[in-house]
């Protein structure tokens, strides 16, 4: 019931963790995750760190944090939009070069302004963003359909304009490109 915690040596139990369900409302929000392979990886949003945030990466249990890169496609940060309700930053299960952002659900500077989902084949130091994602809240991941080599991908949001509607979407032929 939650009445005792203790201290654990590993954030989580070396598995994959991903950083969801906070309401930011600015540019300053801060995201936890692990590559479930010794990793951690903070990304910040609002640039309390460095000028303009970015992503950082922790070798040693979270005591130190170097700088990965401002994360940013085209010369936007992933999270271009301020205001994102769950954004959501995730390692793929079983592959801990491939990170994904969700910008999450919220205001854009139009209401159905593509705010798509983006990746990173190379645990942060480059990101793309995935071209058939449109307006990207959530993602997650599922189980490898056979005789494929990487997870199912789930999104919620939608992968074209309006009248397209809100929905959760699956990928099972992501083969690791952006086209």
């Amino acid at each position: 019931g939650g009445a005792t915690w203790v201290w654990q040596n590993s954030l989580y139990l070396r598995k994959p963790m991903r950083s969801n369900g906070t309401f930011d409302y600015s540019t300053n929000g801060k995201f936890l995750i692990s590559d479930g392979v010794g990793n951690y990886y903070l990304y910040d949003k609002g640039g309390s760190i460095v000028a303009g945030g970015g992503l950082f990466k922790s070798s040693d249990g979270g005591a130190t944090f170097t700088f990965v890169s401002a994360a940013t496609v085209d010369s936007n940060p992933i999270s271009i939009y301020s205001a994102h309700i769950c954004p959501v930053l995730a390692f793929m299960p079983g592959f801990p070069q491939i990170l994904f952002y969700a910008p999450g659900s919220g205001y854009s500077l139009k209401g159905y302004a593509p705010t798509r989902l983006s990746v990173s084949f190379d645990a942060g130091l480059h990101w793309a963003i995935i071209p058939s994602t449109f307006q990207v809240w959530q993602v997650a991941f599922g189980k490898v359909k056979p005789g494929n080599t990487y997870p199912a991908i789930y999104i919620t949001g939608n992968t074209a304009d309006w009248p397209n509607p809100m929905n959760v979407y699956r990928c099972d032929d992501f083969d690791g490109a952006t086209t």
